[in-house]
């Protein structure tokens, strides 16, 4: 892992105010390939003052080759530097990790620990990726941006705590269905709001603006998208809303209070510790199905998210 490394050494000689670029933001895009996100980020280099370094890195963070389309894009962009052996003059600027892959658990920490720490050095960084899965939640979290093409594989339930609940991120899902190929929504994690979900991706103002840190709230919407004519949310599908929610964060190891604080931002209803423990034994019990348990067996022989921490 010399690469994050040798970023994380050269941090200490890169000052904090920095022309162009704003305080540091970390944006995340997601779409399939042939969306365009490669499209979306060349333009923004072009555009953007200042460096820009590009690489494509393996599950350990070490730069590897870039796809010949793909270095074909940033190739004759000026100041835009592409890493794949070589180690770079760094400066600050703008960083392009594409095609983002799966990490391994120590890899995560240390990019964890470098996004943190390049933010305050005024430095963006861009990870895309192909689909929510990759990216760990402790890295998704860090982001102030969330970039979506038509075609992004992600959930509402994986939208739902960057988005401000789930009921936003149901919208965003129905926008996204109705966008054409190459339009993307961008979303604002710290407002909870979004831009225009049908400018074209070629025009990455609204995102400079994000990046250079001139996108103000008032710029952008409060997330709200109809539902289909003649569709309904019945009392059993919000049910298995909550359910699903809920099995989900337990499964996450969220605790307690952060669960029932979800459920209210998601539903507009409180709901209890008791009714979270009654799906956590369900949880359990199939747990103990699966792997031929007794019922009565150790709590230390369920796994860390299944045991009983209602006193903790």
């Amino acid at each position: 892992m010399g690469f994050l490394d040798d970023l994380y050494q050269a941090l200490a000689k890169i000052g904090v105010i920095v022309k162009h670029t704003g305080y540091g933001k970390v944006v995340v895009i997601l779409g399939s390939k042939g969306s365009g996100k490669t499209e979306t980020t060349k333009t923004l280099c072009r555009r953007l003052k200042g460096y820009k370094f590009v690489l494509s890195p393996d599950s350990n963070m070490n730069p590897q080759p870039l796809l010949p389309s793909v270095k074909a894009a940033y190739a004759h962009i000026k100041k835009c530097t592409i890493i794949e052996n070589n180690s770079p003059d760094w400066q600050p600027g703008l960083y392009i990790i594409e095609d983002f892959p799966t990490l391994n658990s120590q890899a995560e920490q240390q990019l964890y620990n470098v996004l943190t720490k390049v933010r305050h050095h005024k430095i963006n960084v861009i990870l895309i990726a192909h689909q929510y899965g990759v990216i760990n939640n402790k890295i998704f979290n860090l982001a102030d941006y969330i970039l979506l093409y038509q075609n992004a594989i992600i959930t509402p339930h994986q939208l739902n705590p960057k988005v401000g609940g789930l009921g936003n991120g149901h919208a965003i899902n129905r926008a996204l269905k109705n966008l054409k190929q190459y339009h993307y929504i961008l979303i604002s994690c710290n407002d909870s709001k979004w831009a225009n979900p049908f400018i074209d991706s070629r025009d990455t103002k609204i995102l400079q603006q994000a990046l250079r840190g001139q996108l103000k709230s008032n710029g952008l919407k409060p997330i709200s998208y109809p539902k289909k004519q003649g569709t309904t949310t019945t009392t059993h599908q919000q049910k298995n809303l909550k359910s699903t929610l809920i099995r989900t964060m337990i499964t996450q190891g969220k605790s307690y209070p952060d669960m029932l604080t979800a459920v209210q931002n998601a539903f507009g209803r409180p709901t209890t510790i008791e009714y979270i423990w009654k799906i956590k034994c369900n949880m359990r019990e199939e747990y103990r199905q699966q792997n031929n348990h007794q019922q009565n067996i150790p709590e230390n022989m369920y796994p860390k998210y299944l045991r009983d921490n209602r006193r903790k």
